[in-house]
This record gives C-alpha cells, structure tokens and sequence, in this order.
C-alpha cells in the first residue's frame, strides 16, 4: 500500500493536494474508527513558563459510542498541594440522558466532600456538552491532552478549512518510511503559519510529529507548536496508538506551556463493563450528597451509602420538627447548601480552565 501511494505523490503538483487529502483523511479514519474503549494516562503539565511542574495528573478515560457512553475520572495535584484533587465527569451514566458531575474539591482543603450531581444532559450548555476530554484526539491535536475535548479537534491540523499550499512528499523518520505532509493557513492572509507533519503509513497512519511555525514577522501572537509522539501497537489489534505525547508552545519563541504525556494502558474495541458507568463502579465516598435535578426545578436529594442510593430518612432518623411550625425545614436547607457547593465547584473548576 506505502508503494502505491508513493507512486501517485510522484504524479507532480497538480494531484498533490488530492493525495495529501487522501492522507489526511487515512490519519482521521483511524481515529474516527474507534468506537469504544478506554484509555488510562499520567501527564506532567508545565505551565506560563514554569521550570518546574504545575499540575500532575492521572486518571482513565472511557467511552462507548455505539451507547453514547462516556466517562473521565482524573485527579491530578497542583504543586503546593498536599493531597490529589478529582474530577468525575460521566454521560448517559446511573440514568439514561444525565450527566454525572463530581469534583469534591473541598477534600484538598481540608473541608467534607461536595454534593455529586445528575443532572439532564439537555439542561447542559453547548460547552458544557462537549467532552472534556476526547482520547482518540491526542497527538493529532492542538493543546495539553485536557484540552482536546473542545469542539472534538480531529480537525485541527488534519482536514480542515482555509488552507493551501500543500505538498506531500515521502522519506524517512527515526529509520522508519514515512510522509512529509506540509501547508500554509490562513489561505490568502497575510499572518500565515507553516504546518509541517510527519505521518506513519506501516504504523496505521500515526502523527510522529506536528510543527506549527508562524511565518510573519509582524504576527503579534507568534505562537509556535511542536508535538511529537511514538506510537505501539494497542494489543489484541491491529491498530497503532500513541503511548507518549509530548507537547509543547511558544509564544515569540519562548515556552509558554507544554505537557508530557505517557499513556500506561489502552484498549479498544473490545467490550467493557457497564458497571464503570454506574455510581456504583465509581468509588464514590460513603455519605457524599447526590443532587438529582428533575424537570421544571425540582431536585432531589440523597445520599451514597454501601454502594447505594439512600434517602435522608433512610440514613438517619429524623429531627423532630420545631415548636410551633410543625414541619422539619432541615433537608431543605442542607440541600441547598449543597446545590450551591455543587456550583461553586462548577465555576472554580471553569476558573481553573480559563487561567490554564
């Protein structure tokens, strides 16, 4: 097939650009192709600069499309920090149609766990609808591997829009045949970026490398990217994915933030227990809150105890209710206490995102 193909590159310009559409389209087909799995990862995140790391981070990820299933737990530790942070993101998980959202960032200082909430997936916003984290995108997308999630970028260097200039060309990389894949973007601007991109063909179309250099010398961003990766066969497969990741951007041509990544297990296409999209497979702390939100507002709350959902009554006996009211106003306000933890985890964990 590589000798097939180099034949039609040696056409001339004319098909060039056809053939390196061809590629493009190989690199994201084995993307796209992979329908379910999972895969678990340790990276090192250096950020604005820093010689020393800012956030490490571990955690697996895994996905079922044909069930529209999908799952991300990641804890990871900022330095300075004593103890690993965490944050559980599950959709279609416990209740078909919910979004399952945990971030109990209230361990790390000290304080109880936050509520985990369940809430419709079609009360989400359009951000909060994407996937934080998208596996089958690392190393063929812009950004730290938590960032890859945004708009699904399968086509951030490979078949995109606004392009031109192409050339594909074969030769060699570290021993092994490969294609020299290049372009200039924006079309026609007079701030362009040139892409150059190394492409496996016998390792089943893997990204080795992907360098992003701005062009113009009056570009005020400047901003340069450099990823590279090696890829291994995913066992029990034929197909090849990465196993490290590295990443890295500049600003002017000094470090702005980059991540190491190594991914320590992966399988696909093969089945998958459903209980890792249950609470239960989910190891949930005994006694956390859960706030499921019900149509027009309604909420209601329980809690997880023996690997189970159990009413406040079922956990306790209730208070009795206050002289002269006749009714017992506790629950109400506990959860509500815990509604506006469960948001104030939401927005410092958006906060985090935007200052990364």
């Amino acid at each position: 097939m590589f000798s097939l193909l180099l034949a039609a590159l040696a056409t001339g310009p004319a098909d060039n650009a056809l053939d390196a559409a061809k590629v493009e389209a190989a690199v994201i087909s084995q993307r796209t192709s992979i329908r379910k799995g999972f895969v678990s990862f340790e990276s090192v995140i250096y950020q604005k600069g820093a010689a020393e790391s800012t956030y490490e981070r571990s955690g697996t990820i895994w996905f079922d499309l044909d069930k529209n299933k999908y799952r991300a737990d990641v804890r990871w530790t900022k330095r300075g920090d004593d103890r690993p942070d965490r944050w559980l993101d599950c959709r279609n998980c416990e209740i078909e149609g919910y979004r399952a959202f945990y971030a109990p960032t209230g361990e790390v200082k000290g304080g109880g766990s936050l509520a985990l909430t369940l809430a419709p997936l079609s009360l989400l916003g359009a951000t909060e609808r994407d996937l934080e984290m998208e596996p089958r995108t690392f190393g063929i997308s812009s950004g730290t591997s938590e960032g890859h999630s945004r708009q699904l970028k399968f086509h951030n260097y490979f078949a995109g829009p606004n392009r031109e200039g192409f050339t594909c060309r074969e030769g060699t990389y570290n021993g092994s045949k490969c294609l020299f894949l290049s372009y200039l973007w924006p079309a026609k601007s007079p701030e362009q970026y040139l892409t150059e991109a190394v492409i496996l063909p016998e390792q089943g179309y893997h990204v080795a490398r992907i360098k992003e250099t701005p062009l113009s010398p009056a570009d005020k961003v400047a901003q340069g990217t450099l990823i590279e990766s090696v890829a291994a066969r995913v066992p029990g497969t034929d197909r090849w994915y990465p196993k490290t990741v590295n990443y890295e951007r500049t600003f002017h041509g000094k470090m702005h933030d980059k991540e190491n990544l190594r991914i320590t297990d992966v399988s696909f296409d093969l089945p998958l227990d459903d209980k890792v999209f249950t609470l239960a497979g989910m190891d949930i702390p005994d006694g956390t809150p859960i706030l499921t939100y019900k149509k027009k507002g309604q909420m209601e709350e329980t809690f997880w105890v023996n690997q189970t959902k159990k009413t406040r009554q079922e956990v306790a006996p209730p208070p009795p209710a206050a002289v002269g009211t006749g009714r017992d106003y506790t629950s109400y306000v506990i959860a509500a206490v815990c509604a506006i933890l469960a948001l104030g985890a939401l927005l410092l964990y958006g906060s985090r995102r935007r200052s990364s």
